[in-house]
Order: C-alpha cells, then structure tokens, then sequence
C-alpha cells in the first residue's frame, strides 16, 4: 500500500462521508475539525482529484469521493478481519484445520461439530476430505489432515498418536430382492457367495497398505467411493455386499433391501476411532477433540 493511502486517513474520510460533516466527523473520532479538514487535503494531494464539494454548507461527496469511499470500507473491513485473524493466531487458534472423514461417518454430524466450532472460531479454516478405510490414517501419518474421523481401530501406524474411540459399527450381508442370492432358501455359502459379483468400497490410503474386507478371493469386485454409493449399487442389483445396519435400516423395513442368511458369519461389527498426532497443542483442535470426547460419551459417531 502506498503511504499516501495510510489506513487512518481511509477511516477519517470515511466517517465524514458516514457523518456528513467535518465537523461531526471529527466529533466522532475526538480530533479537532482542522485536523480532519488536513487529512482530507492531504488525500485529495496525493490522488490528484478533489474528493468533497465544499460549495454548500452540507460537505458532499464528489464522484472520485463515493468511488473511494466505497473501496476503502472494503480495504478497512479486510484490514480488520486480517487483524483479528492474526490476535486469534497468536493466542493459539489455528488459521486452518484440516479434518479426514470416513464414509462410515454421517455428513449430518460433521455438519453440527461445524457449526459449534464456528461459533467460538470463526475464522479458522476447515479444510475437509474423504477418506475411507486406511486412508485416513494414511493422510494423518502424511500431513494431509490434522483429524481424522473414523478410522479402523486396528489399522494406526506406528507414530505418537492420539486416538479414542468413536463407537463400534455392525455391518449386514444385503442384496437387491431380485438377486439371485436372495431367491436362495438355504443358508449361502462362501462358494456360491464367489460367483456373485461384491460391491466394495475402495480404500484412499497413497502410502500404507491398502485393505479390503470381506472380499473373497476370485470374487468380482466393483469398487465404489462411499457407503452411499455401495447401498445404491446393491439396490440397483449390481452386486451384494455388507452394509452399515443404521444406513440400511428402512430399506430392510420396507424390503427394498434383504438380508439372505450366510453360511458364517453375516454380521460383523468394527471399533471407529478419531485420531490426531501426539504433541498437537492449537486450541482450535484441542477444542474439536473435546467436543467429540463429549458427543462420543452419549451417542455413536457413525452410521
């Protein structure tokens, strides 16, 4: 910025154009009228233009004027924000946290911890992305993510890590009414399960081994990107698999889902987690991992 264009003159211009007079201007800003009246000088100098007509006895605003007025409330509220967000930085608040989200974990919940956490930091920026399976773990172990929700309790790496429990998940053995399988009276077994294709959700993970679950060998596979997109796959028939009970609830009640029996086991249940690295200490994360060691204590953080 040039010096010409100092931030106090924009603000004293301004409450004249907000006051109507210099007199009322510098009442405002407890200056004397003929330190107001030197500063308005002082910009009309600089920019080579007159900015207030000064033919009535009530100051107006000339066109170059109302156009300064108008870009210096915009360059004196970005003034302010950057000031504030930089205090908040200094006293501990991050300027940016970035949160992994599994599929396992309802947008809806996210959304709420969202809006209280805006409430005491606003200006902090959330940066959120998808993870499934390994993948979270892998984006906290690489940097990508400060938090990560939902995550396998069995498969952290071995760096410091803080985790804690969000709560354990049952999956069902689902397929479409029509599916072949469905038509079976019997309990199904692993062979027959084999020559149907499963519908599975891929893992993200770049670095650490990718996993699979409950995939069998041979079987064909169609890999998708979310527990959405999987339970519509298998009511479209492309494809059976294990769905979240919670998802699944109303399509088994309303029979637009159907739970063959398995000749082993067809449910099974997994321990989420939340995760951060040891050692973190910025009060905006402190401040989300309390608030999910609360929720975690009433209700379960995922589907």
């Amino acid at each position: 910025m040039s010096a010409s264009l100092d931030l106090d003159h924009l603000r004293v211009f301004d409450a004249i154009a907000r006051y109507g007079s210099v007199t009322a201007a510098a009442r405002k800003l407890y200056r004397s009228p003929s330190t107001v009246s030197y500063i308005v000088r002082r910009l009309e100098s600089a920019l080579g233009v007159t900015l207030l007509d000064r033919s009535a006895h009530r100051v107006n605003l000339t066109p170059q004027g109302r156009m300064l007025v108008v870009e210096a409330r915009s360059l004196l509220a970005q003034a302010e924000r950057i000031t504030h967000k930089v205090r908040r930085v200094n006293a501990g608040w991050e300027p940016e946290i970035g949160i992994a989200i599994s599929d396992l974990v309802p947008r809806g919940r996210v959304l709420s911890l969202l809006q209280h956490f805006y409430a005491v930091s606003p200006d902090t920026r959330i940066r959120l992305t998808h993870e499934v399976l390994s993948g979270g773990w892998d984006a906290l172990a690489d940097g990508r993510t400060d938090l990560t929700l939902g995550v396998p309790a069995d498969g952290a790496p071995p760096l410091p890590l803080e985790i804690r429990p969000l709560g354990k998940i049952q999956f069902i053995f689902v397929t479409s009414p029509d599916h072949p399988l469905a038509r079976i009276d019997a309990p199904i077994t692993i062979e027959a399960l084999r020559r149907h294709r499963a519908i599975a959700v891929g893992d993200t993970s770049r670095n650490l081994p990718v996993r699979t679950l409950r995939i069998l060998e041979a079987q064909p596979v169609l890999s998708v990107p979310d527990q959405e997109t999987k339970r519509k796959a298998i009511l479209a028939g492309l494809g059976v698999g294990f769905l979240p009970k919670r998802l699944i609830a109303d399509d088994l009640a309303r029979h637009r889902l159907v739970a063959p029996r398995l000749s082993f086991a067809d449910i099974s249940t997994h321990e989420l987690c939340y995760a951060w690295r040891a050692g973190e200490s910025g009060r905006g994360l402190a401040w989300l991992t309390d608030y999910l060691a609360n929720e975690a204590r009433y209700r379960d953080w995922h589907w």
